[in-house]
Order: structure tokens, then sequence, then C-alpha cells
């Protein structure tokens, strides 16, 4: 007979192969959104460097390489300040 932690322990890497799987699936899903849209996309993170950018935003914004640099780097120093403001914004209204 096995206790709550064996089962617990046992049922333990099945549920993160699951885990996995659904990472896995959900990545895909998300790449298909992004490679497919004719928009630019930009996926950002809290501090604003790029996570991934579609084939359309590299053109848009005349960059092959998006991946890893700042947002506001992008920009002038007008724009970059009304961009900042913004994400503060944003970041205070949760």
């Amino acid at each position: 007979m096995n206790t709550l932690n064996e089962n617990t322990s046992n049922s333990k890497p099945g549920m993160d192969s699951q885990i996995d799987k659904l990472s896995k699936k959900i990545n895909i899903l998300i790449n298909a959104i992004f490679n497919q849209s004719e928009n630019g996309l930009l996926l950002l993170d809290f501090e604003r460097v790029i996570l991934m950018a579609n084939h359309s935003a590299s053109e848009i914004l005349s960059n092959d390489v998006l991946v890893g640099q700042n947002f506001i780097s992008l920009f002038d120093d007008t724009a970059a300040s009304e961009l900042n403001s913004a994400f503060k914004q944003i970041q205070l209204s949760g």
C-alpha cells in the first residue's frame, strides 16, 4: 500500500513530463503566431529586453538582430523618454 507521499513522489515525474509536453506545445503555438503574423510583433520582458521578434518587426525596424536588445534603445531620446513613461504607467496600472 502506498502512502500519500509515495503516491506524490511516484506521480511527479509523470506530471513533469506532461508539463514539459504542454510547454513545448505552447512554445510551438507562440512561434507559429509570431511567424505567421504580417504585423511586427515583439515580446519584451519587464526590463524591456526583446525576447522574441518576428520577421515583420525586423523589417519595420530595419534591424535583423532585435532579440537581446533593449527595446527603448532602438529610438531617439525623445521617443525613448515617451516610451519609458508609457511603460511606467503600464507597470503602475498592473
